[in-house]
């Protein structure tokens, strides 16, 4: 790219972090050896190697090189700008998960992933490059020339300028424009949201990730209705203990697919005493592998006091949970399977495996559809 470009980069009010993995990193350069760098470039990272960028995500991304993992780069990205402005949200993640030519044959595609985050908008750019037609150091010129045009024209407000392709290779794109209640939801100015046709969340709450929402997750929907005679809404948390929080893109995604079947929440409570907290009197569904999390001290800064101080006051605010068994490494599991400290085992509710029993799991099905 023309330093005149880059230059009009570094006098726009961007305030960016790159993330990049896997090809386009001479983009980093290509910016800080252009004056006015120090205005535009609050951090860049390559975290190239698998357990290097596992640990920049805070866990290992399902596929390395995604448009998924460049949309998680791109959301840390995000966050870790937020600590850098002066200005509330006002930095720019991008992220950046590229699988190019190497010095040995690859089975799968060559491919460049390319994510934008800022306060309101997720977007994403793809491209398939056609296999074995370029050498590494065509590839990755050819994606850093890319990264650097989609730059230029988030900075200055331009349509994107595409390099030559060659035929058969074209740009994908994704990207959803938030409302102002989800800009506030992950800007953390509201605990939960209750999405469009629905006034108020029950207090028979089902937590999940929901990815994908599938009959296992219906028919527990059904079975605690019917025993407890509430109407049951789904609740996503946004933010997860472990996980970069999830993107527009992806609750538009997830909401999409609920399809208006259950009342529904996004939320930014990731724990069970956030939850409680924010949602009292409230009995909330869960399976067997979370009431096994619920007791771990690692999800409380490995203080098994601080746990002990979370149940209580769980307790304390009324919650209860209903609790379903899950099949796993040793067999199914259910309540009775497991040791429970006092506080919480008083506020469960136990779904034996002779009245309900699904094992249909939403990692399996992802799995599946790769």
């Amino acid at each position: 790219m023309h330093a005149n470009k880059i230059a009009a980069i570094h006098q726009s009010p961007l305030r960016l972090v790159l993330a990049i993995a896997g090809g386009a990193s001479r983009a980093i350069s290509e910016l800080l050896n252009v004056t006015g760098a120090s205005a535009t470039v609050l951090e860049a990272i390559v975290p190239y190697h698998q357990a290097a960028l596992s640990e920049y995500l805070g866990s290992t991304p399902e596929s390395f090189a995604s448009v998924d993992c460049a949309r998680k780069m791109a959301m840390v990205a995000y966050q870790r700008g937020n600590r850098y402005v002066e200005f509330p949200h006002e930095a720019t993640g991008i992220g950046v998960s590229a699988s190019l030519a190497s010095d040995r044959p690859k089975k799968g595609l060559h491919r460049l992933h390319v994510a934008i985050q800022t306060k309101d908008l997720s977007h994403t750019y793809s491209i398939e490059f056609c296999k074995d037609k370029r050498d590494r150091a065509e590839e990755e010129c050819l994606s850093t020339q890319l990264l650097l045009e989609i730059i230029y024209s988030l900075a200055c407000g331009s349509s994107l300028k595409v390099p030559e392709l060659m035929p058969g290779e074209a740009i994908s794109e994704e990207s959803h424009r938030a409302s102002t209640p989800m800009t506030m939801l992950l800007a953390k100015e509201l605990n939960y949201l209750v999405m469009p046709g629905y006034h108020q969340c029950s207090n028979l709450v089902f937590p999940g990730a929901f990815n994908p929402f599938h009959n296992g997750h219906r028919a527990m929907v059904q079975y605690a209705e019917s025993l407890l005679n509430r109407k049951v809404t789904l609740e996503i948390a946004i933010a997860n203990v472990d996980k970069p929080p999830i993107d527009f893109i992806e609750m538009n995604r997830r909401y999409s697919a609920i399809n208006g079947e259950y009342p529904m929440v996004f939320s930014n409570m990731p724990t069970f005493e956030e939850k409680a907290l924010h949602l009292p009197a409230t009995t909330f569904i869960i399976g067997f592998d979370t009431i096994q999390r619920i007791i771990e001290p690692r999800y409380y800064g490995n203080s098994e006091s601080k746990m002990k101080r979370a149940l209580e006051t769980i307790r304390e605010c009324g919650s209860r949970f209903l609790v379903f068994g899950r099949v796993g490494n040793t067999g199914f599991s259910t309540l009775a399977d497991i040791e429970l400290p006092v506080a919480l085992k008083e506020i469960c509710i136990e779904v034996a495996e002779t009245e309900f029993r699904s094992d249909l799991s939403s990692s399996e099905m992802r799995g599946r559809d790769k």
